[in-house]
C-alpha cells in the first residue's frame, strides 16, 4: 500500500515555496501564447510547438534516467497521463470561452482538492484550510469583477475548464499517493502525454492547417529560450513539491498564477490593475500564507498499512 512519508518542516517549506514559484511562472505564460498566436501560428498548432520544445528537450533525461522510469513502471505513465490530460484541456478552454470564465472554474480546484484528498487520503480539513480556500476563492472573484459570484457552465470552454481544476486535483492526489516518483521522472512524462494530447487535437479536422515552417522557425530564438527558463522550470518545481505537500495546500499555493497573471497583464498588456487588483492579489497572497504559516504539515501526515 501507498506510504505518505513524513518529512522535516524545512523540507515541508521548500515544497511550499517550490508550488508558489511554480504558480508565479504559469502566471507568465500567457505571454509567449499570445506571442505565437499574433504572428499567425494559429491556437491549436501554438500549443503544439509550445509543448514539443519542452518534451524534446527532455527526451535526453528520460533516456539517461530510464532505470528510473522503468520503475515507476504503470503509476508514472497513470499519473504523467492524468497531468498532462489536464494541462491539455486547460490551455483548450481559453480557446472556447472567455479567459475570466476559464480561470474562474479552473480555480475550484482547492475545493475539489480539499474534498478528494480527504476521501482518498483521510486528510483533515481545518478551519484554518476553510478559511484559507473561501479567502483565496474570494481575491480570485474580486479580480475578475464577477458580482454574481462565480460562473455556471455555458459552453464547451466553461466546461472544459471546470473539469481541468478538477483533473488536476485528480492528478495531485495520485502524486501524493506516490511520493516515491521523481520530480524528472515525472516532468518527462506529462510532457509527453501532454503533446500526445495537443497533437491529436491538432490533427483534427475541426483544427486550422499547419503553419508555414518559416513561421516557426522565426520564433525559435526566444521561444526555446523561454520554455528552458520558465516551462521546463515550472514543471520541475511543481512536480518536486506537489507530491510532499496535501492537494488542497497545492491548490492554494498555485492561485499565485492569478495574482502574477493580472500584474503582468497590466504591465505588457495594458489591462486594468487599480483597487480591485491589489485587493485581490493581497487576497489570494494571504490565503497562501495562511497554509505556510499556521497549518504545519505534521497534522496531516498519515501513514497507510
Amino acid at each position: 500500500m501507498p506510504l505518505i512519508t513524513p518529512i522535516s518542516q524545512r523540507k515541508e517549506n521548500m515544497a511550499k515555496l517550490s508550488c508558489a514559484i511554480a504558480g508565479m511562472m504559469w502566471g507568465l505564460l500567457w505571454m509567449p501564447l499570445r506571442a505565437l498566436n499574433e504572428i499567425g501560428v494559429g491556437q491549436s498548432w501554438s500549443l503544439v510547438l509550445f509543448y514539443t520544445i519542452p518534451m524534446l528537450i527532455v527526451i535526453p533525461v528520460i533516456l539517461w534516467r530510464w532505470n528510473y522510469v522503468k520503475s515507476g513502471g504503470w503509476r508514472l505513465q497513470l499519473v504523467g497521463l492524468v497531468l498532462g490530460f489536464t494541462l491539455f484541456i486547460y490551455s483548450l478552454s481559453f480557446l472556447y470561452t472567455d479567459v475570466v470564465r476559464a480561470l474562474v472554474l479552473f480555480y475550484m480546484t482547492p475545493v475539489w482538492s480539499a474534498i478528494l484528498a480527504r476521501i482518498f487520503l483521510k486528510d483533515t480539513i481545518t478551519p484554518i484550510r476553510v478559511v484559507a480556500i473561501v479567502i483565496g476563492m474570494l481575491g480570485m472573484l474580486i479580480i475578475f469583477g464577477i458580482e454574481d459570484g462565480i460562473p455556471a457552465p455555458q459552453n464547451v470552454g466553461d466546461w472544459l475548464g471546470l473539469a481541468a481544476g478538477f483533473m488536476w486535483a485528480v492528478a495531485t492526489v495520485l502524486m501524493r499517493k506516490n511520493q516515491s516518483l521523481k520530480a524528472f521522472e515525472l516532468t518527462g512524462s506529462y510532457s509527453i502525454w501532454i503533446v500526445v494530447s495537443v497533437l491529436i487535437y491538432a490533427l483534427l479536422p475541426i483544427s486550422p492547417e499547419m503553419p508555414d515552417i518559416a513561421v516557426v522557425s522565426d520564433v525559435l530564438y526566444w521561444l526555446i529560450p523561454v520554455t528552458l527558463l520558465v516551462v521546463l522550470p515550472a514543471g520541475f518545481t511543481m512536480m518536486w513539491g506537489a507530491p510532499l505537500l496535501s492537494p488542497a495546500v497545492t491548490a492554494l499555493l498555485l492561485m499565485t498564477e492569478i495574482s502574477v497573471g493580472t500584474i503582468t497583464a497590466a504591465i505588457w498588456a495594458d489591462e486594468s490593475f487599480g483597487f480591485q487588483e491589489i485587493a485581490g492579489v493581497i487576497l489570494i497572497t494571504g490565503a497562501g500564507l495562511l497554509e505556510v504559516l499556521v497549518i504545519p504539515i505534521s497534522k496531516i501526515r498519515l501513514r497507510y498499512s
